[in-house]
Order: C-alpha cells, then sequence, then structure tokens
C-alpha cells in the first residue's frame, strides 16, 4: 500500500522525456543508492546512463548509456528525506532568485520554511511547498557539490594559478573538481562533478603582500 502511495508523488516529478539506448528505452524514474532520478546521470560513471529495467521500489536492475540528446536528471532527492506538509516531495537543488538551495529555505517568506516540488530549465523553481518541521532548514543558499562518486568537492581551489569556486572541464573532458587542497593549492586529489554542480566560476587570486626583508638590529 505504501508503495501505489509514494510512486504517483515521484512519477510527478518526472521528466516526460523518451530516450532510447543501444539496448532498450529508459525507465525514469529509477533509483541509484537511495535517490531518484528522472533524466540520465552520470553517477559512478565517466558517461551519462539511464535504468533500463528497474524492480517494484524503482531500483535499478539494468542500465545503459544514452545518446547526447537525451537529456540530464535535473532532480535527485532522497526518498523520505524531506516533504512538504502536504506530503509532496522536496526537489534540491533548486534555484529560486539566482541562489542555489539544497534544503528548504525561508528567503522571502519570514519564518515560514519552504522548498521547491517542481523545477524547469536551471533548476528554477516552478512550484513550491511548506517545508514539513522535520526537514533541515536553511536560510542561506548553498554549495554542496558532490562528485559522480559520491566525494565532496572542495571549494575554492587554485589550479593552474587560477583560483575556482566550481567545477571546471579545463584540461578534462568532463567537469571535475579538487577533493582535497593543500593551502589552497590542488593537489592532485579530484573528481568527476555531479550535474548538479556549477562548473567555470573563477575569482580573483587575492595578492600576496611583498615579503619585509629581515633588517639585522643595530649594535649595541
Amino acid at each position: 500500500m505504501f508503495l501505489l502511495i509514494i510512486i504517483p508523488q515521484i512519477l510527478s516529478l518526472a521528466s516526460s522525456q523518451t530516450c532510447e539506448t543501444p539496448t532498450g528505452s529508459c525507465i525514469f524514474p529509477f533509483k541509484h543508492l537511495g535517490k531518484v532520478y528522472t533524466g540520465c546521470i552520470i553517477k559512478d560513471s565517466s558517461l551519462p546512463w539511464c535504468a533500463t529495467s528497474v524492480d517494484s521500489e524503482l531500483n535499478y536492475i539494468k542500465y545503459d548509456y544514452c545518446p547526447a540528446s537525451c537529456e540530464e536528471s535535473p532532480i535527485a532527492t532522497k526518498p523520505g528525506a524531506c516533504k512538504t506538509v502536504d506530503g509532496v516531495y522536496c526537489v534540491f537543488p533548486f534555484v529560486y532568485q539566482g541562489t542555489s538551495y539544497n534544503s528548504c529555505t525561508n528567503a522571502d517568506y519570514g519564518s515560514t520554511f519552504w522548498c521547491a516540488t517542481a523545477v524547469g530549465t536551471g533548476n528554477v523553481v516552478t512550484s513550491y511547498g511548506t517545508c514539513s518541521t522535520d526537514c533541515q532548514s536553511s536560510s542561506s543558499g548553498s554549495t554542496v557539490c558532490e562528485t559522480a562518486s559520491g566525494d565532496s568537492c572542495v571549494f575554492p581551489y587554485i589550479y593552474n594559478k587560477v583560483n575556482y569556486v566550481s567545477c571546471t572541464s579545463i584540461d578534462s573532458s568532463f567537469p571535475w573538481c579538487a577533493t582535497s587542497v593543500s593551502n589552497g593549492e590542488y593537489n592532485d586529489n579530484y573528481g568527476y562533478c555531479d550535474h548538479n554542480c556549477e562548473v567555470g566560476v573563477t575569482v580573483p587570486l587575492e595578492k600576496t603582500p611583498p615579503k619585509i626583508p629581515n633588517i639585522k638590529e643595530p649594535s649595541q
């Protein structure tokens, strides 16, 4: 009975796209590692893929790689992690007035925390609801970004004398980020970014003041 209730809510978030892989049609939505996806993903893979077969709980059984014409999933929601007071799943991340959120926010709503229940192009919120009391709340945007293998990106990081506050495609066919740094510098630890992460955002390096030479005190 629980499954019959939850599936229509998940399906209401799904994309209407049709995507054909070499071995069959993609099935949306599908679950991977507890998250629900409504488009092709690059989780644990360097190429976008989707489920071509799922079980009764939407967990993928078989998969194949998506052609370039297929959309990537704008939604990666942990079922049960956060719902509105009406029982609808929150969609994270969502963008509201230029800020990206990975949790409920009270932006422009005083003490009331809310979340997106559907998003459009660029993850911009198209519908919303009031968050239930057990949802994590945040009054500011989040810059959380994970790699395809689940590691957290470390921002900012310096690579080839450029200061990055997002993923980058420099010297790579896929966006990547540092997963650890040494004194702010990229130290050869990296991962390929999840599709929800920003790409190509840099900020100027802070100028280091010139070192003052050691001056010997005059002899007494």
